[in-house]
């Protein structure tokens, strides 16, 4: 257990350490181009999220479940199915895209202006595919040297490519640097990336016949995930979608931009999670449910205490966070950011029961129990938005991850009964009166 620990650790460690520029980096970029250019760049972001969940296949949970138990030459053989696969999926995304390319504006609600990005976009959708699957492959096999070059010089080429686009060039044509910063991301990801895979491809001949039958294994486990990764896109951005029908792009920039600062808080589970499910998957298979058990409820209690640690340095300082990377024109409704940040905080402590259903090979329940996320969030950020504006629906999104992660648990429960721990709801309890009383001294009052 100590080397499980210690090893997520260093792997955890690493990806937080890379994300924090990447924190001032889209800071720069929503600097360079103004919040109403940045409401609508937001709302192309969500379309390539939204073709990246499809195109993915649901194959990194595949690679991640399956190539941790696997042989190295089968593992290779798996990532191999994956990448050509999800080629072929992009290859179909770009098709509709491209019909659906004059009415996509209107239909998501951004200006003309802006409609050819959802083109552009499909690079972008290419690019975090082959994340996606590098990422859950090199932790599946624990390949801990390639994963650290993975994470630096994917945070480096976003550094570089930000850089090479922006500076220089504030005030600048929005559409037009947008584009030019999709072609340096693609571009160097395209370069290095295959790179990354050297030394990867078996030295022997795979048996086919064995081969084959792995490849349909693999399939089935990853094609029911699509549609469950299809909700889980819409939960992690449908917010932004709706709000771009129901706010100013003004508002939704501001907005998106505290979500897009807010979302670097599943780094949090990303410090305690990246080997949970290669681990658990062995435990589990080799029948050891109290070792399971332990595993899980450690698990939980570090995420939860790097969350505090995360969100009593917000309550002091989102504002001056905000304003040294963006700039004063995002501090308006200045603790959307902090609340934001707590939800998505509590969705990490509370999802980790969501790996329970991946171990029993339950993964349809996935899907059903996202679509009910994504109908909940629906709901709540649709009626706060009505009801009081930009300033509630953080709020309504804090709701709805509550209530959806006490109908998981108990999803859950059926099939594998993992206690919560007793310091659990009272310390979440501790962390909301946190968050509410810096809302409310950074608003002015209490916004509920």
């Amino acid at each position: 257990m100590k080397d499980f620990f210690r090893k997520n650790t260093v792997i955890g460690g690493v990806e937080i350490l890379s994300r924090l520029p990447l924190v001032f980096t889209a800071g720069y970029l929503a600097r360079s181009i103004g919040p109403d250019a940045y409401g609508n760049w937001a709302v192309v972001i969500v379309y390539y999220g939204l073709l990246a969940s499809v195109a993915g296949l649901g194959l990194p949970v595949s690679l991640s479940r399956l190539a941790a138990v696997a042989p190295a030459a089968r593992a290779r053989a798996y990532l191999a199915v994956a990448f050509h696969s999800a080629a072929a999926a992009l290859l179909a995304a770009l098709v509709l895209t491209l019909v659906l390319l004059p009415w996509l504006g209107s239909l998501l609600g951004v200006v003309p202006q802006y409609g050819n990005l959802f083109a552009f976009s499909l690079l972008l959708a290419a690019a975090a595919v082959a994340e996606r699957l590098l990422d859950a492959y090199f932790k599946a096999r624990e390949a801990f040297a390639r994963f650290i070059v993975f994470v630096v010089a994917r945070t480096a080429i976003e550094v570089v490519a930000v850089l090479a686009t922006f500076y220089g060039n504030e005030g600048g044509q929005a559409d037009s640097l947008l584009a030019t910063y999709i072609f340096w991301v693609v571009a160097m990801k395209a370069l290095v990336f295959p790179w990354l895979l050297f030394g990867q491809r078996p030295r022997e001949r795979e048996n086919p016949a064995l081969l084959s039958g792995e490849r349909q294994e693999f399939l089935r486990y990853g094609l029911p995930m699509v549609p469950a990764a299809l909700v889980a896109w819409f939960v992690a951005q449908g917010d932004r979608l709706i709000l771009s029908h129901q706010v100013d792009k003004a508002s939704l920039g501001i907005y998106a931009f505290s979500a897009s600062l807010a979302a670097n808080m599943v780094y949090i589970g990303y410090a305690v999670y990246p080997l949970l499910l290669p681990r658990a998957s062995r435990l589990y298979e080799a029948g050891n449910l109290d070792g399971l058990k332990a595993l899980f409820r450690r698990s939980q209690y570090l995420t939860a205490l790097l969350l505090s640690m995360a969100m009593l340095g917000l309550a002091f300082f989102s504002r001056e966070v905000l304003l040294w990377t963006a700039g004063d024109k995002y501090l308006d409704d200045g603790h959307i950011l902090l609340v934001l940040a707590f939800a998505i905080g509590v969705d990490q402590v509370l999802g980790i029961h969501q790996y329970i259903f991946h171990l029993v090979k339950r993964t349809r329940w996935i899907f059903w129990l996202n679509l009910q996320q994504g109908a909940t969030l629906f709901l709540a950020v649709w009626l706060s938005a009505a009801a009081g504006g930009i300033g509630w629906v953080p709020w309504g999104v804090l709701g709805g991850i509550l209530i959806s992660n006490t109908i998981r648990y108990a999803a859950a429960s059926r099939f594998l009964h993992l206690p919560r721990p007793d310091f659990l709801l009272p310390l979440l309890a501790g962390l909301l009166a946190v968050a509410w009383a810096a809302a409310w001294a950074a608003e002015g009052m209490v916004l509920g």
